[in-house]
């Protein structure tokens, strides 16, 4: 396969916003003055297939993007799987690097003979298939709407084609907590797509433990939406102790070179800010007061829906 050049990879992200702008509008015309019966009865509906198409197309469309430094860190990840002498032989499998990821490619490169651009094809598969697999456990009847909203969440443009190992992993774990809210349990399933995840990208560690944490231990919202209002403070009076215990895991060296940016101004450059992040908490404040207003305020209690807000909360 060849990449797409005949859109300037400056625009890329400008091309993919604006069509699922008219896709979204289209959309809510569809639904307009449909009283609902669109919405609750929508299972089995070309919708549904409509959503399995605009994965793949989305998929091959981000696949297909050129190495060029306007994706960010595309040009690293293509240029190591082109040059990597390193990436000859399946490494084993060690706790302490990600093992699955380096493997990955060796398979689709020395054993596989796929280029560059077929590589970043699978991976914006498995990243979008992922979510699409999440929708068909959680969201069946509503497909289409459940894909939209993965389409055009504040970070999927990014973590295709920037934050590749990272998106590909959080994926991997989307479907493991789609099963875990379904089944009410942790099932061999969920934990070997999790374990996958691990050997993709460390920090899924964490999401992972938030998912079974909710699922066997924390069976009430309120102590979890208390565990979040607890963090905030905590972080505010003892945040560079916190940052440095949790660096230490090594979870992601990024997290190191974030803590080590607080005291250092050549690290600091690396980073649009430091220090307390007042945007990201204002960024994950939106889908909190949604999970309060649902099960305070309407006294929704269904078990998938509790298991996903503690997850997300934790």
């Amino acid at each position: 396969m060849q990449p797409i050049e005949f859109i300037d990879p400056w625009y890329y992200s400008t091309a993919y916003y604006i069509f699922f702008l008219f896709v979204c509008w289209f959309t809510t015309i569809y639904y307009l003055g449909s009283n609902g019966q669109k919405l609750l009865y929508s299972e089995g509906s070309p919708a549904q297939g409509a959503a399995v198409f605009l994965t793949i197309l989305v998929s091959f469309f981000l696949g297909l993007r050129q190495l060029s430094r306007d994706f960010g860190d595309t040009i690293s990840y293509g240029r190591r799987y082109e040059y990597g002498y390193t990436l000859n032989e399946l490494v084993p499998f060690n706790f302490k690097t990600e093992w699955f990821w380096t493997d990955l490619q060796v398979i689709c490169k020395s054993i596989l003979g796929m280029n560059v651009h077929e590589f970043f094809v699978l991976c914006a598969l498995v990243f979008f298939g992922g979510m699409l697999i999440c929708s068909l456990i959680l969201t069946r009847k509503n497909l289409w709407l459940s894909m939209l909203f993965f389409f055009m969440a504040f970070q999927t443009f990014t973590f295709c084609v920037n934050g590749i190992r990272n998106g590909m992993a959080c994926s991997i774990v989307l479907i493991a907590v789609a099963m875990i809210a379904r089944d009410k349990k942790l099932s061999f399933g969920p934990l070997i797509l999790m374990f996958l995840a691990l050997g993709i990208h460390r920090s899924t560690m964490l999401p992972s433990a938030a998912v079974i944490t909710s699922a066997y231990f924390i069976k009430d919202t309120k102590y979890a939406l208390r565990f979040w209002l607890l963090s905030i403070v905590i972080s505010l009076v003892a945040g560079p102790a916190v940052e440095a215990f949790f660096a230490s895991l090594g979870f992601d060296d990024r997290m190191s070179g974030y803590h080590n940016a607080q005291f250092d101004e050549s690290e600091a450059s690396k980073f649009s800010s430091t220090g307390f992040r007042w945007d990201f908490l204002l960024h994950s404040t939106f889908p909190v007061i949604l999970i309060w207003f649902v099960t305070k305020h309407r006294r929704f209690t269904d078990s998938e829906f509790r298991i996903i807000a503690n997850t997300n909360l934790l």
